[in-house]
């Protein structure tokens, strides 16, 4: 082999190397088919003479279906194990493991604002309530959940300000280095104040995640 043909060989291997990097770091978005996309078309070029379509209302309360499915299935850690994903190319299990964890939000989100995807519909009437502190329950059906997001008399909860990466990090963080809100606004990369920090540890104090967090500080004292 001649010492061009080596250096080839080289380049060669530092462009698929390079390719396998960028692969690593694509988002599922990045995976999709956007020749098959269906709503291509749809929106207006000119948001400003948009006018609402012909729509046949559909109640978001589908989606406690949907997450139903999803939770109730093998999928949610399905690209997780090692032993389903033995032969696959490597895009496919970071594009799985991507829609996994969007899945997972969703359901968080339909928990939060459409009610719990485990109650059936027989028995909806008689116990399903939304979540209103200090209101009285009322029946899911007859609830419009953007109506409800959208009601200038909602109260806001100041946890829907930390999105799941923050509060996964807040809780991390806690774990790793206890009250050290100093450095666990740091590690939220200053996206918090220290006193916000402070504000949302006081709130999630009240927790059963805080709960299971001071017990095994107390039984890491007890055997030290």
């Amino acid at each position: 082999m001649t010492s061009t043909q080596i250096e080839e060989k080289i380049l060669e291997n530092g462009d698929s190397q390079k390719k396998e990097e960028t692969e690593e770091n694509r988002d599922l978005l990045d995976f999709i088919d956007w020749s098959s996309c269906d709503d291509e078309g749809d929106s207006s070029s000119d948001p400003g003479d948009w006018n609402p379509p012909t729509f046949k209302t559909i109640s978001p309360l589908i989606f406690r279906k949907a997450s139903r499915r999803w939770l109730a299935s093998q999928t949610p850690d399905f690209y997780s194990q090692e032993k389903n994903t033995v032969g696959m190319k490597k895009t496919k299990v970071l594009a799985g493991k991507c829609l996994q964890a969007f899945e997972n939000y969703l359901a968080s989100i339909t928990m939060m604002y459409y009610g719990d995807p485990y109650v059936s519909k027989k028995s909806e009437p008689v116990v399903a309530a939304s979540y209103r502190p200090g209101k009285r329950p009322r029946n899911v059906l007859q609830m419009d959940p953007l109506a409800f997001l959208l009601s200038p008399l909602r109260q806001e909860f100041s946890f829907e300000n930390w999105s799941p990466q923050q509060v996964a990090v807040f809780e991390c963080g806690l774990c790793s280095f206890g009250k050290e809100f100093k450095v666990i606004e740091k590690l939220l990369k200053f996206s918090k104040s220290y006193q916000e920090v402070t504000q949302f540890y006081h709130m999630w104090k009240q927790t059963s995640h805080y709960k299971i967090w001071k017990e095994c500080l107390i039984k890491d004292r007890e055997y030290s």
